[in-house]
């Protein structure tokens, strides 16, 4: 698959896989200024996915996933679309409520493993993201800032794209499922900065829009996730310290070798840009096995970008295997210039 970026930080750094003391040399960011964020908020950041007809992405939620603010569906309709969108004729359709809570759903079961509050369903955005999922359709191409010259241009479809996870698929389109959809932009592999995860687990997400447009005869799938909103949830009595993927008991196929973990941290649950004064210049992180060995590192990056929450430290661990309990330890991070450590651990079920 071919994955765009809008932003690429990333530093090589790697670890030997030896003990703490090496690793607080080898797995350290390179000492550099956090890039600042920027003026313009308009784009989610990271770039769209494309993904071939061999791609598969296995959907083994918990068992007891609940669903959370539940899309009204009153006629129990199981298909994809409501109305049936037709790319020739520019026409976007509507997707059913039965998918549309099935987005929702995954959405909040993906926020509950961080701790973080479910959101709702926008059906105010529906336009939005269905117009900007036309017009990857019809364009076969990913941007967040499409112009007049595309095909099926439309104002609410640019501003849907400007303000949404992006995704197009081609090939064998009539398998997709639209919680693959969701967890690659969880799992956000290839994208350096790991925009589209950023937004999803954003602890002040109010609330979503899905939409989804198939072109059968050119065999290609445009769909957009809405998730850049004016309106923030209120998270100042949230137990919410950081965020970090993955955490504690967490699903298998959302993790290999290909993804990166993540942590962002939460300083101010009153001003979400305040999060930017973070630095990770001087941070070190290590990964350690039950055996106290410690797990080779590489690509530590990091940065104070507008992507959700305008901080975020990141880095691939080689050789992570099921069931298996590793902690992590994130040491050297500069708070209003204190320096602060913190620990968390995970298992793969």
């Amino acid at each position: 698959f071919l994955i765009f970026s809008a932003c690429d930080s990333s530093d090589s750094v790697y670890g030997d896989g030896d003990s703490f003391a090496d690793i607080d040399d080898q797995n350290r960011v390179n000492d550099r200024d956090p890039q600042e964020r920027p003026d313009d908020y308009s784009g989610p950041g990271g770039g769209g996915i494309t993904y071939d007809d061999n791609y598969e992405q296995n959907d083994t939620a918990k068992p007891d996933e609940e669903e959370v603010d539940e899309v009204e569906n009153d006629d129990d309709f199981t298909e994809l679309y409501n109305v049936e969108p037709d790319v020739a004729k520019c026409f976007p359709g509507e997707v059913s409520g039965f998918e549309k809570n099935k987005v929702l759903t995954r959405v909040n079961y993906l926020r509950g493993l961080h701790n973080l509050p479910p959101v709702s369903y926008s059906f105010d955005d529906d336009v939005y993201t269905q117009e900007c999922s036309l017009m990857i359709a019809a364009n076969k191409k990913l941007d967040h800032f499409p112009d007049e010259t595309w095909k099926c241009y439309s104002n609410e479809g640019e501003d849907g794209c400007g303000k949404s996870n992006i995704y197009i698929r081609f090939g064998m389109i009539s398998d997709l499922e639209n919680k693959s959809i969701v967890d690659a932009f969880m799992t956000d592999e290839g994208v350096p900065d790991l925009g589209h995860r950023r937004w999803l687990i954003d602890p002040w997400l109010a609330h979503i829009s899905f939409g989804r447009v198939d072109d059968y005869s050119q065999q290609v799938v445009g769909s957009a996730i809405k998730v850049n909103n004016e309106e923030q949830q209120n998270i100042t009595n949230k137990d919410i310290v950081f965020v970090a993927y993955p955490f504690e008991i967490y699903p298998e196929e959302l993790y290999n070798d290909e993804v990166m973990m993540s942590f962002t941290l939460i300083v101010d649950k009153v001003d979400k840009w305040k999060n930017s004064n973070v630095k990770f210049s001087g941070t070190a992180v290590a990964v350690k096995n039950p055996s106290n060995k410690i797990m080779k590192i590489k690509n530590l990056a990091y940065d104070n970008q507008g992507f959700g929450v305008p901080n975020n430290l990141r880095w691939y661990v080689e050789g992570i295997e099921k069931d298996v309990r590793y902690d992590v330890v994130v040491t050297n991070v500069l708070v209003n210039d204190v320096s602060r450590d913190y620990a968390y651990w995970f298992e793969l079920k």
